[in-house]
């Protein structure tokens, strides 16, 4: 909060003064960040179908719409086999799994905040 004050210099000298608040508002500045990255882990072959194969996590310092985050797979997502929730980063299984046809997938996926621009971590 600020107060300024004008005098018009005459005599007698004659002020006036005003109460001004200063809003500072977010600029979309801050990239999403994955939390602990790189990340690795093991799903059996018989999960179901939308059944939970990773809880991905990132974070954004900005506030309001510049942090909100969408997440997608952008690559290795063979045959379709996964799906992200974009509003919680959840891997879910969108095909069945079968170890015996294949036994890695490497997914590369993005993170974007709501923000213009918007800045992403991938």
């Amino acid at each position: 909060e600020l107060t300024i004050r004008a005098d018009d210099g005459g005599f007698p000298v004659l002020s006036g003064s005003a109460r001004i608040v200063v809003n500072v508002t977010d600029v979309n500045d801050n990239a999403p960040r994955f939390i602990g990255t790189p990340y690795a882990d093991q799903v059996p072959e018989d999960v179901s179908l939308g059944g939970l194969v990773f809880p991905l996590s990132a974070t954004d310092r900005d506030s309001s719409t510049n942090a909100q985050l969408h997440f997608s797979i952008i690559g290795g997502n063979v045959d379709n086999s996964f799906v992200v929730n974009s509003s919680t980063g959840e891997i879910l299984a969108a095909r069945t799994l079968d170890r015996e046809n294949r036994d890695e997938y490497k997914l590369q996926v993005e993170v974007r905040d709501g923000g213009s621009p918007a800045p992403r971590a991938p």
